[in-house]
């Protein structure tokens, strides 16, 4: 494919370290979480500590992640366009242009149902664990 092949394998580099970020948090999480032997508090404060984490992902994920699948995408296009542009059947480019606004509407429902996510199951989880710590501190004074 020439020179149109190195956009292809940056768009897939692009996707390639996106999902290392992801088992790197992944074996972080199992690297710091407490164990069975350790005390209740610290377990609170350890799920305390990576339900933020997680809500902090989550609230800087149209930065890190989907700018970065869109970039990746764009070149992975542009990659695999470039030889076929000038032997496209007739009506191929138009059904192929028509196709991003489908997907902007499926980013923008997916970004919405992140959010939603977010409110409905992260932030009512982390304000139990933080009243319950809070119940806990004030038993031991």
């Amino acid at each position: 494919m020439g020179i149109t092949g190195w956009s292809i394998i940056l768009g897939l580099g692009l996707i390639a370290g996106v999902s290392y970020v992801f088992l790197n948090d992944g074996w972080r999480f199992r690297r710091v979480r407490s164990g069975p032997e350790a005390p209740l508090l610290a377990r609170l404060e350890s799920g305390i500590a990576e339900l933020r984490h997680q809500r902090g992902l989550i609230a800087h994920i149209g930065k890190w992640y989907l700018t970065t699948y869109l970039a990746a995408v764009l070149l992975i296009g542009y990659g695999l366009l470039q030889p076929t542009a000038r032997r496209a059947p007739p009506g191929m480019w138009k059904s192929v242009l028509t196709t991003p606004s489908t997907m902007a509407g499926a980013i923008v429902w997916w970004w919405l149902d992140v959010q939603k996510s977010t409110r409905l199951r992260i932030d009512p989880r982390l304000a139990e664990l933080e009243k319950l710590r809070g119940d806990l501190l004030s038993r031991d004074d």
